[in-house]
């Protein structure tokens, strides 16, 4: 019998290198990435980006469903890694709280807080716990967990929800997971209901081709890719995920691909670029800081003069720089009468 996948009984945070993470998390090589305000407006900044560029709300699907006589209830959203909770309040004031929202993340708190409550662990690292949230419901879950193996009295069940929000969660899935993760997520809508999916794609492309492979950037990538073979990461899910709709039996499924340019060398796109820049160089910072320096054992100085390289390559708009944007969705078909 393969081993029970670990689940986090509580919100308590470990300091490493003045950026605040999952104890949880990092013990068992779940997300090592900061949970931290800052990597927080991080990701905000790149959905309100996101949004911006596609000129549309939140929700990407036919939404809300049709109401029927036997379904007085509101619609039912599932929001898989919620982090601080900006996705389900811009849906929330969208639909003006005419939906009931699920959230399922590792952490259910603020994901910041000063360190007045902070304990010191064994390790010399500090801690601290975060208070919980409480505008929607919410539910600690590791994801590379089934959601059937969930004992407790409050566990998701089949056919509950409209619509399911997935994005940005390459760092944080298990490979083998994905599979059975797309599987469940159908098993978790209602017949008619959506899933939407949102994953980016590096490593950054220089559509000049001036980008070698020993530039910055792409012995960033290098790290990047060795440290996320460790706990088993699929960077490169994103142009994956409409095949596997497919296969899982969703219909409608359509699948885009969309490029980022990082700086203003697209002169159509400029705007959108110079915010984009901005975002990338954080970007750099958090996805890489634990993986290459923890894990990987880089030392603080060759990381601290790999990441200034980075960012410089990023801001020389010789290399006309971008990334991939893969954005999925499809429907659980209706039940055929």
């Amino acid at each position: 019998m393969a081993a029970a996948i670990p689940q986090p009984v509580d919100d308590e945070t470990v300091i490493y290198a003045n950026r605040r993470y999952s104890r949880f998390a990092l013990d068992h090589r779940v997300y090592c990435v900061p949970i931290d305000n800052d990597e927080q407006n991080r990701i905000e900044e790149l959905d309100d980006l996101l949004r911006l560029y596609f000129d549309v709300g939140n929700v990407l699907v036919p939404f809300p469903p049709r109401r029927t006589r036997r379904s007085a209830s509101l619609p039912a959203i599932l929001d898989c890694g919620f982090g601080r909770g900006a996705w389900i309040e811009r849906v929330l004031v969208e639909y003006e709280d005419t939906v009931d929202i699920t959230g399922v993340d590792l952490i259910l708190g603020s994901r910041d807080s000063d360190d007045s409550g902070s304990s010191e662990s064994s390790n010399g690292n500090t801690s601290s716990r975060l208070s919980p949230v409480q505008e929607y419901e919410t539910k600690r879950w590791n994801l590379n967990a089934p959601f059937r193996s969930d004992p407790s009295a409050d566990r998701l069940r089949p056919e509950t929800f409209d619509l399911i929000n997935s994005r940005f969660l390459a760092a944080g899935l298990d490979a083998p997971r994905w599979a059975s993760y797309i599987r469940e997520l159908r098993t978790m809508l209602k017949p008619g209901g959506w899933l939407q999916m949102v994953e980016l794609a590096f490593p950054f492309v220089s559509s000049s081709g001036l980008l070698t492979d020993e530039s910055a950037l792409s012995r960033w990538w290098r790290w990047y890719e060795t440290a996320g073979r460790r706990p088993s990461r699929n960077f490169r899910i994103g142009r994956e995920v409409g095949p596997r709709l497919t296969e899982e039996g969703f219909a409608r499924v359509s699948s885009q691909t969309h490029i980022l340019p990082v700086g203003d060398w697209d002169p159509d796109r400029a705007e959108l670029g110079r915010r984009n820049l901005a975002i990338a160089e954080k970007m750099l910072d958090s996805l890489s800081l634990y993986p290459f320096q923890a894990v990987e054992r880089m030392n603080a100085t060759d990381y601290g003069n790999l990441i200034a390289a980075a960012k410089n390559e990023l801001r020389d708009p010789q290399y006309q720089l971008y990334y991939q944007v893969f954005v999925t969705y499809g429907q659980r078909a209706e039940v055929q009468r």
